[in-house]
């Protein structure tokens, strides 16, 4: 663009924003599992006098050479705010934030006052800053991002994968998001090395506690792969054009963004889900084969509690298809068997093996057949120890759990319950209580800490009433020490 022109351009511009003309406009962001609106991302636009719409492309670095871009922001800001306070608490609002802004010391007390004015909670802002803004990052920016951190707002790295610096700062700064950049999702299903990107971003997302937002997703074939590789977040054509602000209330009124949940039932997402490329992290498709042959349930979970991989003994277990696990937690698949397992994932998460612990669960679509199961949790570390997955393993007991409790004649609890509580009085009250709390699924040191005992006389305690109750392994007397809480209580 000559001189001239650019200059013209500036002060049209200019003029445009002191009468208000440069407005927001906003793009949904859906959750790409379950479909629902998760929030919008804000977006300027200027509309001409003559009908034409100038490009965000041209307009805002001609704000960032012409010294405008704060009054941009700022004006974009306090309107999307005003509009998005009136919106239902679970929504959240997205703003990019120019490199330039970042210099400004002053930047988050004026932003801070902007929201406080329009009553949008700061908790549910989303800054996005592009990874140009952090080639040139200085210790002012480095204020400024934790400032705002520290008054609740979140923060993006957007265009991921685009530049070089991006390691660097995800180990600097406090990013609670990934957007991946729209050219790599534009040739996801043509291109395999993009897949590959996209699945390695989604895994670096995954190992960091980062969620995952998809930009430019215009087919629903890309929005299928991307749920099924974990994705957590989509925006683009597929799901909504952007809009202005006053079509945002009847589109959220009429659900509008809502789309079906999106299970990756298209066979190439399967695919994807099931093979190296859904998260290369952990070389998930080399090890399908042995998943499918195991004469036992398995299934990688990350730290989120979120299925990685699994194979389809353990996804007939919940009668469920394999694909419809991918990406979804343990607990949206079925939160009473959640409620359950919780306390030896969390305790898998800190770095301790458990094994063998008894669980009794129907799945949803069989809510009247209780069966039983015996569910080990593994803990799965990178190359510095940290724990970076949980792997399970599952076997159903259901047909063999009364052989195994009448293999002790005297706690044939299942034929006779008076049996059971004839055991049962052979054990102390400490040991009573020992075997509850063990039933319960917690570990020596945390029964320990929960009589106020030493562990030493836990497991004393343990070897005395396992000998009562006649209990061959760990496994029996779990299911016994259950069956005798059951009894006893």
């Amino acid at each position: 663009m000559p001189r001239s022109q650019k200059t013209s351009e500036a002060a049209a511009l200019r003029d445009a924003l002191q009468r208000g003309e440069v407005i927001p406009y906003f793009q949904p962001l859906v959750a790409m599992r379950s479909g629902e609106l998760a929030g919008f991302e804000v977006l300027a636009r200027w509309p001409r006098s003559d009908g034409t719409m100038t490009p965000p492309a041209i307009f805002i670095p001609l704000a960032e050479q012409a010294g405008l871009i704060d009054l941009l922001t700022m004006q974009i800001l306090r309107g999307a705010t005003l509009t998005a306070a009136a919106w239902p608490d679970d929504l959240r609002l997205s703003v990019n934030l120019s490199p330039l802004l970042l210099r400004d010391h002053t930047l988050a007390e004026r932003v801070g006052e902007i929201i406080r004015q329009s009553g949008f909670p700061l908790s549910r802002m989303i800054f996005e800053v592009t990874e140009s803004a952090l080639i040139d990052f200085t210790e002012t920016a480095h204020g400024v991002i934790a400032e705002l951190k520290a008054m609740g707002a979140q923060f993006a790295q957007d265009d991921f994968g685009t530049g070089y610096s991006s390691l660097r700062q995800l180990q600097a700064l406090p990013f609670d998001k990934l957007k991946i950049d729209a050219s790599f999702v534009r040739t996801m299903t043509q291109q395999r090395n993009s897949r590959k990107i996209i699945a390695a971003i989604i895994g670096l997302g995954i190992s960091l506690g980062l969620s995952t937002v998809a930009e430019g997703v215009e087919t629903s074939q890309q929005a299928d792969m991307l749920a099924a590789m974990g994705c957590d977040l989509g925006q683009g054509w597929w799901f909504g054009h952007p809009v202005p602000a006053s079509e945002v209330g009847g589109g959220i009124a009429d659900g509008r963004w809502n789309r079906p949940p999106l299970e990756a039932t298209a066979n190439a997402a399967s695919d994807i889900a099931l093979r190296l490329e859904a998260s290369p992290t952990q070389r998930l498709g080399q090890l399908q084969a042995l998943y499918d042959g195991a004469p036992m349930g398995l299934a990688l979970l990350d730290t989120q509690f979120r299925y990685l991989s699994l194979n389809q003994r353990l996804a007939d277990i919940h009668d469920l298809p394999v694909a419809a696990h991918i990406g979804r937690s343990l607990a949206e698949i079925g939160s009473d068997l959640f409620t359950a397992v919780e306390p030896n994932l969390r305790r898998a998460l800190r770095g301790e093996a458990v094994t063998n612990v008894r669980v009794r669960w129907a799945p949803a679509s069989r809510p009247g057949q209780v069966r039983q199961f015996v569910i080990s949790y593994y803990p799965v570390r990178d190359e510095d120890e940290h724990v970076v997955a949980i792997s399970l393993a599952v076997i159903d007991v259901t047909e063999r759990a009364d052989d195994i409790v009448l293999n002790a004649p005297h706690l044939a609890a299942e034929a006779d319950p008076a049996l059971a509580r004839a055991a049962a009085t052979l054990l102390t009250r400490r040991q009573l209580d020992i075997i509850r709390l063990t039933a319960e699924g917690l570990s020596v040191k945390e029964i320990a800490r929960e009589l106020k005992i030493a562990i030493g006389t836990v497991k004393a305690h343990l070897s005395r009433a396992y000998q009562l109750l006649g209990a061959r392994n760990r496994v029996e007397a779990i299911m016994r020490a259950r069956l005798v809480s059951d009894v006893v209580n």
